[in-house]
């Protein structure tokens, strides 16, 4: 708020929680809050353990929201700060939807994706804390909403690019295309072999197939590690698992053509791609219709207008009402 002076009056107790969000602050995970319906939205939350270990290694951070200024223990300090949240209306005591671990999973996950609202908001240091209020606006977020109009603009004016534009565009989505697919086949060929062989779930990029985490998210972390409680952990499935991948890769290996094939139906099938490309870009090789052009191929008067005649290849059929002639019967 404004002050008489002019000067903006920032909350402490807010700014205490701007602090926690910033980059180098708590550590905290997005998560979607459902409702008693099964919507809801998505939200930023921290742990209440993550919290006493961020005030034990910065005692004084907040002196000057806390009441007691005497020295406490970080325990202390994170549940009279929490408390002070939550009657300000900053943040809200959740829970995880699922208390049990997934199948194939000995614990469970440390950021869980969907939470709930509980109704008792008392401070619990287990428990997840999340915020009710937006974070202030960064510039990139503007300068992302100042970019959308012009890449609208741009997709539009896309069919008059230049033909080196078009196929720098092809390439470039081509290319991401390819990286995607190999990570997916990456990450469950890796998953299988460790599984299989040990009974760990090993991941990479465990969020990569989540619609519930932006696009940074999804590859943040890179790698998460399940270690089993016994190597005997599911081992019929890991035996039937085996099996069935033993037989797939029997099948590929032996019914897959030759490696001049693959080479021959991959350049036909990029050929054919610039081709169709070609045709939508060259007015050159577009059919005209009749009366398209004067003098053109197949106009009155022009090439290959007489039957006959070189260059005609069909002959002109006349229609009732037809003042320019007929149109060929085929191209």
């Amino acid at each position: 708020r404004e002050t008489m002076g002019g000067k903006v009056d920032v909350d402490p107790l807010r700014a205490a929680a701007l602090a926690l969000r910033e980059k180098n602050g708590l550590p905290h995970g997005v998560a979607k809050l459902e409702t008693a319906g099964g919507d809801g939205d998505r939200v930023d939350y921290f742990r209440g353990k993550d919290l006493v270990r961020y005030l034990r290694e910065h005692p004084d951070k907040f002196s000057n929201v806390l009441k007691d200024k005497t020295e406490r223990a970080p325990e202390e300090s994170a549940a009279e700060l929490v408390r002070a949240f939550m009657m300000k209306g900053l943040a809200n005591r959740t829970e995880r939807k699922f208390k049990r671990p997934k199948p194939g999973r000995t614990r469970l996950v440390k950021w869980p994706r969907t939470i709930l609202p509980v109704k008792d908001q008392v401070w619990d240091e287990p428990s997840f804390y999340a915020w009710t209020f937006d974070r202030p606006k960064g510039v990139l977020y503007y300068i992302t909403i100042a970019l959308i109009p012009l890449v609208v603009i741009a997709a539009c004016l896309f069919p008059l690019a230049p033909w080196w534009a078009r196929m720098a565009l092809v390439y470039f989505l081509m290319s991401i295309l390819l990286v995607l697919l190999g990570l997916i086949v990456l990450r469950y060929t890796l998953f299988t072999l460790v599984w299989v062989a040990s009974g760990h779930a090993l991941w990479l990029f465990p969020n990569m197939m989540s619609d519930q985490v932006s696009i940074v998210d999804a590859f943040v972390p890179v790698v998460t590690f399940d270690k089993a409680k016994s190597w005997k952990n599911g081992w019929q499935a890991r035996i039937a698992t085996a099996a069935v991948c033993a037989g797939v890769v029997w099948l590929l290996a032996s019914h897959t053509p030759d490696l001049d094939h693959l080479k021959q139906g991959a350049a036909q099938a990029h050929d054919s791609l610039f081709e169709y490309l070609d045709q939508l870009y060259s007015k050159d090789k577009t059919y005209l219709t009749s009366g398209s052009g004067a003098g053109g191929p197949g106009a009155p008067g022009g090439p290959g207008a007489q039957s006959g005649g070189p260059g005609s290849g069909q002959q002109f059929r006349g229609r009732p009402g037809d003042g320019m002639g007929g149109r060929p019967g085929g191209v």
